[in-house]
């Protein structure tokens, strides 16, 4: 019959701040950019860090679920199993890193109504089609100029902090290698050892066309150029020897 406006009572009021409405828009933008700090940054403005949060397990969380829920539809989304969600998010459930502020509950249970009207309106539909575009819209906005110099402050700030971070994460990364605290030696010799394969098969590969070429110029040229095509045959012969031999591993 085509669109139908319907009136939906959520049952409670609630209001959102423009601080609050900032800070919702930096989650939304961060997610879409893949910027998983200042997402987090923009949580613990809206309360929902507790003060000892683990914020690099917080990280892993949020990379695992974009990766996971971005692109699934809605009906998708009820497919997923609570218990595989569990798994994977345990470290930060259990840390209690995470808690829902009051004035946010209304929020939520009006987003998780809207959420069931739209599966059931249209289980097929997939979020981030109307995500991205409108993301983009936020990015493009013009910008009051008080506005336009605290966006500008905050990211002086936030790459002052990274250049001010990395010498000593640096620092820390070489000082976990040398105590053997991280364990990437075992990783490096497989690389080393799938690399050497690799490079034995290629050299085999190519020993072979080159057989298979002399082998065939031999047989082009043997009743015009006897020599030629004996040597091109011993050629080969030579090829074919080296290639079966066993290759000797430098170290």
């Amino acid at each position: 019959p085509g669109p139908v406006v319907v009136l939906l009572d959520f049952g409670m009021v609630g209001e959102i701040s423009s601080e609050m409405r900032e800070n919702i828009q930096r989650v939304f933008v961060g997610v879409v950019r893949r910027d998983y700090d200042d997402v987090i940054n923009a949580l613990s403005r809206l309360g929902f860090l507790t003060p000892n949060a683990d914020r690099r397990a917080l990280k892993r969380a949020l990379v695992w679920t974009v990766d996971t829920f971005y692109g699934l539809s809605f009906g998708d989304l009820q497919a997923i199993d609570p218990v595989m969600v569990l798994h994977e998010l345990q470290d930060v459930l259990f840390a209690e890193s995470v808690q829902i502020p009051a004035n946010f509950a209304f929020l939520g249970r009006a987003l998780g109504t809207l959420s069931g009207v739209c599966t059931a309106l249209d289980p097929s539909f997939q979020f981030f089609t109307v995500w991205e575009p409108f993301a983009d819209q936020l990015l493009d906005r013009p910008r009051s100029l008080r506005d336009g110099l605290e966006w500008l402050g905050k990211e002086a700030r936030s790459l002052a902090l990274t250049a001010y971070r990395l010498p000593y994460q640096s620092s820390h990364a070489l000082s976990s290698l040398e105590n053997g605290a991280l364990d990437v030696r075992s990783e490096i010799a497989r690389v080393v050892e799938a690399a050497e394969q690799i490079d034995r098969s290629l050299r085999k590969v190519r020993y072979g066309v080159l057989v298979v070429g002399f082998l065939v110029a031999g047989t082009i040229v043997f009743t015009l150029q006897p020599v030629a095509a004996a040597a091109a045959l011993l050629v080969a012969l030579v090829l074919l020897a080296t290639a079966l031999l066993p290759s000797r591993h430098r170290r």
